[in-house]
Protein backbone atom coordinates (compact mmCIF):
# COMPACT_ATOMS: atom_id res chain seq x y z
CA UNK A 1 0.00 0.00 0.00
CA UNK A 2 1.16 3.89 -0.63
CA UNK A 3 2.20 5.74 2.16
CA UNK A 4 0.57 8.76 0.75
CA UNK A 5 -3.23 10.01 1.42
CA UNK A 6 -4.20 12.62 -1.01
CA UNK A 7 -7.23 14.80 -1.18
CA UNK A 8 -9.89 15.71 -3.74
CA UNK A 9 -12.15 18.16 -4.26
CA UNK A 10 -15.67 17.20 -4.33
CA UNK A 11 -17.32 17.53 -7.76
CA UNK A 12 -14.32 18.39 -9.97
CA UNK A 13 -13.73 16.60 -12.56
CA UNK A 14 -9.82 15.75 -14.21
CA UNK A 15 -8.05 16.20 -11.02
CA UNK A 16 -5.04 14.08 -11.22
CA UNK A 17 -4.38 11.01 -8.77
CA UNK A 18 -0.76 10.48 -8.90
CA UNK A 19 1.30 7.50 -8.33
CA UNK A 20 4.64 6.30 -8.44
CA UNK A 21 5.28 2.50 -9.44
CA UNK A 22 8.20 1.44 -6.77
CA UNK A 23 9.53 -1.89 -8.74
CA UNK A 24 10.60 -0.17 -11.74
CA UNK A 25 8.50 1.07 -15.29
CA UNK A 26 5.30 -1.03 -15.87
CA UNK A 27 5.69 -2.48 -19.45
CA UNK A 28 2.43 -1.42 -20.54
CA UNK A 29 -0.04 1.54 -19.23
CA UNK A 30 -1.20 0.21 -15.84
CA UNK A 31 -5.16 0.01 -15.15
CA UNK A 32 -6.61 1.14 -11.58
CA UNK A 33 -9.85 0.23 -10.14
CA UNK A 34 -11.90 3.05 -8.13
CA UNK A 35 -13.77 1.67 -4.81
CA UNK A 36 -15.43 3.40 -1.82
CA UNK A 37 -14.20 2.78 1.70
CA UNK A 38 -16.69 -0.14 2.11
CA UNK A 39 -15.24 -2.06 -1.31
CA UNK A 40 -18.08 -0.69 -3.54
CA UNK A 41 -16.65 -0.10 -7.11
CA UNK A 42 -17.04 3.39 -8.02
CA UNK A 43 -14.81 3.36 -11.43
CA UNK A 44 -14.24 -0.23 -12.67
CA UNK A 45 -10.43 -1.61 -13.03
CA UNK A 46 -9.44 0.27 -16.67
CA UNK A 47 -6.52 1.64 -18.53
CA UNK A 48 -9.05 4.11 -20.22
CA UNK A 49 -8.20 7.54 -18.24
CA UNK A 50 -4.55 6.55 -16.85
CA UNK A 51 -1.83 8.26 -18.24
CA UNK A 52 2.07 6.93 -17.88
CA UNK A 53 4.71 9.69 -17.83
CA UNK A 54 6.73 8.97 -21.18
CA UNK A 55 10.20 9.58 -20.09
CA UNK A 56 11.97 6.35 -20.93
CA UNK A 57 15.49 6.86 -22.95
CA UNK A 58 18.72 5.52 -22.33
CA UNK A 59 22.42 6.71 -21.38
CA UNK A 60 24.39 7.86 -24.67
CA UNK A 61 27.88 8.46 -22.95
CA UNK A 62 29.81 6.21 -20.52
CA UNK A 63 29.55 8.18 -16.85
CA UNK A 64 31.74 6.76 -13.64
CA UNK A 65 30.67 6.22 -10.09
CA UNK A 66 30.53 9.75 -8.63
CA UNK A 67 29.93 11.51 -11.55
CA UNK A 68 27.29 13.85 -11.29
CA UNK A 69 26.23 14.61 -14.70
CA UNK A 70 24.69 12.10 -17.53
CA UNK A 71 24.32 12.73 -21.06
CA UNK A 72 21.44 10.90 -22.32
CA UNK A 73 20.06 9.79 -25.99
CA UNK A 74 17.22 12.43 -25.31
CA UNK A 75 15.75 14.30 -22.44
CA UNK A 76 12.22 15.18 -23.77
CA UNK A 77 9.55 15.16 -20.67
CA UNK A 78 12.03 15.22 -18.16
CA UNK A 79 11.43 17.47 -15.13
CA UNK A 80 13.68 19.03 -13.09
CA UNK A 81 13.06 17.81 -9.35
CA UNK A 82 11.77 14.71 -10.22
CA UNK A 83 13.46 11.28 -9.23
CA UNK A 84 13.81 8.91 -11.96
CA UNK A 85 14.90 5.09 -11.94
CA UNK A 86 18.81 4.22 -13.83
CA UNK A 87 19.06 0.57 -14.89
CA UNK A 88 22.26 -0.35 -15.85
CA UNK A 89 22.51 -2.99 -19.02
CA UNK A 90 23.69 -5.89 -16.28
CA UNK A 91 20.55 -5.07 -13.82
CA UNK A 92 21.43 -3.15 -10.67
CA UNK A 93 19.20 0.02 -10.34
CA UNK A 94 19.28 3.21 -8.31
CA UNK A 95 16.90 6.16 -8.46
CA UNK A 96 18.51 9.75 -9.24
CA UNK A 97 17.02 13.22 -8.79
CA UNK A 98 17.71 15.67 -11.40
CA UNK A 99 18.29 18.93 -10.53
CA UNK A 100 18.93 20.51 -14.09
CA UNK A 101 18.48 19.67 -17.81
CA UNK A 102 20.54 21.08 -20.49
CA UNK A 103 19.84 19.91 -24.15
CA UNK A 104 20.22 16.04 -23.34
CA UNK A 105 22.56 16.80 -20.14
CA UNK A 106 21.07 16.34 -17.04
CA UNK A 107 22.63 17.25 -13.75
CA UNK A 108 21.94 15.12 -10.58
CA UNK A 109 21.70 16.21 -6.74
CA UNK A 110 23.72 12.82 -5.62
CA UNK A 111 26.99 11.40 -7.22
CA UNK A 112 26.35 8.58 -8.94
CA UNK A 113 26.43 4.97 -6.88
CA UNK A 114 27.42 2.40 -10.19
CA UNK A 115 29.58 3.56 -13.24
CA UNK A 116 27.46 3.12 -16.60
CA UNK A 117 28.91 2.14 -20.25
CA UNK A 118 26.65 4.44 -22.22
CA UNK A 119 26.17 3.51 -26.03
CA UNK A 120 22.42 3.06 -25.14
CA UNK A 121 22.88 -0.08 -22.73
CA UNK A 122 21.77 1.36 -19.63
CA UNK A 123 17.94 2.58 -19.13
CA UNK A 124 16.86 5.99 -17.62
CA UNK A 125 13.24 5.82 -17.01
CA UNK A 126 10.39 7.47 -15.12
CA UNK A 127 8.25 4.96 -13.06
CA UNK A 128 5.45 7.74 -12.33
CA UNK A 129 1.43 7.87 -13.68
CA UNK A 130 -0.70 9.40 -12.90
CA UNK A 131 -5.44 8.78 -13.06
CA UNK A 132 -7.13 11.30 -13.86
CA UNK A 133 -10.30 11.62 -11.91
CA UNK A 134 -13.88 11.10 -13.15
CA UNK A 135 -16.79 13.12 -12.13
CA UNK A 136 -18.33 9.74 -10.71
CA UNK A 137 -15.24 9.15 -8.61
CA UNK A 138 -15.75 12.44 -6.61
CA UNK A 139 -19.31 12.85 -6.70
CA UNK A 140 -19.50 12.41 -3.44
CA UNK A 141 -17.85 13.43 -0.23
CA UNK A 142 -16.05 10.33 1.13
CA UNK A 143 -13.45 9.31 3.62
CA UNK A 144 -11.16 6.08 2.93
CA UNK A 145 -11.60 5.96 -1.17
CA UNK A 146 -9.37 2.98 -2.38
CA UNK A 147 -7.53 3.39 -5.61
CA UNK A 148 -6.53 -0.70 -6.77
CA UNK A 149 -3.41 -0.55 -8.95
CA UNK A 150 -2.50 -3.19 -11.38
CA UNK A 151 0.79 -3.62 -13.36
CA UNK A 152 3.14 -5.54 -14.90
CA UNK A 153 7.15 -4.86 -14.32
CA UNK A 154 9.77 -7.73 -15.94
CA UNK A 155 7.14 -10.05 -16.61
CA UNK A 156 5.96 -9.85 -13.00
CA UNK A 157 2.21 -9.16 -12.55
CA UNK A 158 1.54 -6.27 -9.08
CA UNK A 159 -0.95 -4.20 -7.65
CA UNK A 160 -0.54 -1.28 -5.55
CA UNK A 161 -3.36 0.44 -3.18
CA UNK A 162 -3.75 4.29 -2.54
CA UNK A 163 -5.97 5.72 -0.19
CA UNK A 164 -7.81 9.28 -0.52
CA UNK A 165 -10.15 11.23 0.37
CA UNK A 166 -12.90 13.67 -1.44
CA UNK A 167 -13.20 16.92 0.65
CA UNK A 168 -15.08 20.07 0.31
CA UNK A 169 -11.38 21.79 0.95
CA UNK A 170 -8.03 20.52 0.19
CA UNK A 171 -5.70 21.33 2.99
CA UNK A 172 -2.21 22.04 1.78
CA UNK A 173 0.73 20.97 3.94
CA UNK A 174 1.96 24.15 5.24
CA UNK A 175 5.40 22.91 6.02
CA UNK A 176 6.48 24.08 2.68
CA UNK A 177 10.49 24.93 2.71
CA UNK A 178 10.32 29.01 2.98
CA UNK A 179 8.49 28.53 6.38
CA UNK A 180 10.53 25.93 7.61
CA UNK A 181 13.54 28.43 6.77
CA UNK A 182 12.20 31.04 8.84
CA UNK A 183 11.40 28.78 11.88
CA UNK A 184 14.62 26.54 11.90
CA UNK A 185 17.55 29.05 9.53
CA UNK A 186 20.43 26.84 10.38
CA UNK A 187 18.55 23.44 9.72
CA UNK A 188 19.35 22.87 6.12
CA UNK A 189 22.82 22.60 7.08
CA UNK A 190 22.27 19.68 9.34
CA UNK A 191 20.13 18.13 6.08
CA UNK A 192 21.04 14.56 6.15
CA UNK A 193 23.27 12.95 3.35
CA UNK A 194 20.49 10.11 1.97
CA UNK A 195 17.96 13.43 1.86
CA UNK A 196 20.59 15.72 0.44
CA UNK A 197 18.66 18.34 -2.17
CA UNK A 198 15.51 17.40 -0.65
CA UNK A 199 15.15 19.84 1.63
CA UNK A 200 13.56 17.69 4.74
CA UNK A 201 10.89 16.79 1.94
CA UNK A 202 10.13 13.74 3.17
CA UNK A 203 10.08 15.09 7.07
CA UNK A 204 7.59 17.49 5.97
CA UNK A 205 5.65 14.79 4.07
CA UNK A 206 5.58 12.66 7.42
CA UNK A 207 4.81 15.71 9.39
CA UNK A 208 1.69 16.43 7.53
CA UNK A 209 0.70 12.47 6.89
CA UNK A 210 0.94 12.28 11.16
CA UNK A 211 -1.43 15.44 11.54
CA UNK A 212 -4.10 14.08 9.17
CA UNK A 213 -4.17 10.74 10.88
CA UNK A 214 -5.06 12.37 13.77
CA UNK A 215 -7.29 14.82 12.70
CA UNK A 216 -9.09 11.27 10.71
CA UNK A 217 -8.65 9.36 14.32
CA UNK A 218 -10.36 11.92 16.00
CA UNK A 219 -13.11 11.71 13.16
CA UNK A 220 -12.20 14.85 11.74
CA UNK A 221 -14.26 14.73 8.85
CA UNK A 222 -14.51 16.26 5.85
CA UNK A 223 -16.47 19.94 5.66
CA UNK A 224 -14.77 21.93 8.31
CA UNK A 225 -11.31 23.66 7.99
CA UNK A 226 -8.90 24.27 11.16
CA UNK A 227 -7.72 27.60 11.21
CA UNK A 228 -4.63 27.74 9.03
CA UNK A 229 -2.22 28.83 11.65
CA UNK A 230 -3.36 26.86 14.47
CA UNK A 231 -2.26 23.48 11.92
CA UNK A 232 1.30 25.28 10.72
CA UNK A 233 1.90 25.07 14.45
CA UNK A 234 0.58 21.58 14.91
CA UNK A 235 2.69 20.20 12.22
CA UNK A 236 6.08 22.12 12.88
CA UNK A 237 5.59 20.54 16.37
CA UNK A 238 5.33 17.15 14.41
CA UNK A 239 7.99 17.38 12.37
CA UNK A 240 10.48 19.32 15.47
CA UNK A 241 10.39 15.87 16.68
CA UNK A 242 10.72 13.66 13.43
CA UNK A 243 14.17 15.75 13.13
CA UNK A 244 15.09 15.61 17.11
CA UNK A 245 14.28 11.74 16.67
CA UNK A 246 16.58 11.23 13.51
CA UNK A 247 19.26 13.49 14.93
CA UNK A 248 18.84 17.02 13.97
CA UNK A 249 19.53 19.86 16.21
CA UNK A 250 15.92 21.77 16.23
CA UNK A 251 16.01 23.14 19.28
CA UNK A 252 18.31 24.15 22.31
CA UNK A 253 18.91 24.69 25.64
CA UNK A 254 17.99 21.31 26.95
CA UNK A 255 20.19 19.33 28.98
CA UNK A 256 19.54 15.39 27.23
CA UNK A 257 17.22 14.59 24.55
CA UNK A 258 14.83 12.79 26.74
CA UNK A 259 13.66 16.34 28.41
CA UNK A 260 13.54 17.89 24.75
CA UNK A 261 11.59 15.42 23.61
CA UNK A 262 9.30 15.66 26.74
CA UNK A 263 8.79 19.68 26.02
CA UNK A 264 8.28 18.42 22.26
CA UNK A 265 5.11 15.99 22.82
CA UNK A 266 3.71 18.72 25.34
CA UNK A 267 3.80 21.23 22.59
CA UNK A 268 2.38 18.55 20.32
CA UNK A 269 -0.80 18.28 23.12
CA UNK A 270 -1.20 22.01 23.45
CA UNK A 271 -1.32 22.64 19.56
CA UNK A 272 -3.90 19.29 19.15
CA UNK A 273 -5.68 21.18 21.10
CA UNK A 274 -5.88 24.98 19.65
CA UNK A 275 -6.69 23.36 16.19
CA UNK A 276 -9.71 21.55 17.38
CA UNK A 277 -11.25 24.56 18.88
CA UNK A 278 -10.38 26.95 15.12
CA UNK A 279 -12.91 24.67 13.92
CA UNK A 280 -15.78 26.24 11.81
CA UNK A 281 -19.34 25.69 11.50
CA UNK A 282 -20.29 22.32 9.87
CA UNK A 283 -22.25 23.24 6.35
CA UNK A 284 -24.10 20.18 5.75
CA UNK A 285 -26.43 20.93 3.10
CA UNK A 286 -23.88 23.17 1.41
CA UNK A 287 -25.82 25.94 1.67
CA UNK A 288 -23.64 28.44 2.58
CA UNK A 289 -25.27 29.11 5.80
CA UNK A 290 -25.10 26.94 8.96
CA UNK A 291 -28.22 26.25 10.31
CA UNK A 292 -28.81 25.89 14.24
CA UNK A 293 -28.79 21.80 13.68
CA UNK A 294 -25.61 21.89 12.02
CA UNK A 295 -24.07 24.08 14.36
CA UNK A 296 -25.26 21.72 17.48
CA UNK A 297 -23.88 19.26 15.72
CA UNK A 298 -20.43 20.30 16.12
CA UNK A 299 -20.36 19.74 19.59
CA UNK A 300 -20.04 16.30 18.71
CA UNK A 301 -18.77 15.30 15.35
CA UNK A 302 -15.90 17.47 14.06
CA UNK A 303 -15.62 17.95 10.01
CA UNK A 304 -13.33 19.17 7.41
Amino acid sequence: MSDSRSEFLKAVALQRLNVVFPEGRPSATPSVEIKDSGGVIISADATTNVTQDTVNTTVASAAAIGAEVLTLASAVGIVAGRTYRLTSADGPVEDVRVLEISGAVVTLDEPLARAYAGAGSDTFQSTRAYYTMQTVDVAQLREGMQATWTYVVDSLNYTLRQIFDVVLHVLPNPLTRDALAIEYPDVFSQEQYENRGSDFQRQRDLAWSQVNAWLRKRKVRLALVPDDADLMELARWHLTGILTRSGIEVLRGFDDQESMLRYIDEKIETAREESISGLSAYDADESGDSDEDEVADERLTWYR
